[in-house]
């Protein structure tokens, strides 16, 4: 598992710190992978919120590309 600060239920610090640790794309196939791999619902729902933290940043950030998920 990524190696998150003390912050670990706070979505949006989170989301920050996968997006400066790996860039937008690997940040968000991070979180499509938990997602995909959680066994309970507030485990999922924690990134799915971590996800969408990530797509904001992602269009407030002109440098990055747009990932297709389908």
């Amino acid at each position: 598992m990524t190696n998150i600060s003390d912050k670990r239920d706070d979505p949006v610090e989170i989301a920050h710190q996968l997006y400066q640790k790996h860039g937008y794309q690997q940040a968000l196939h991070t979180c499509i992978r938990h997602i995909n791999s959680s066994d309970n619902y507030i485990e999922r729902f924690k990134w799915e919120n971590i996800a969408k933290e990530l797509t904001s940043l992602s269009q407030s950030d002109p440098e990055i590309s747009y990932v297709s998920l389908g």
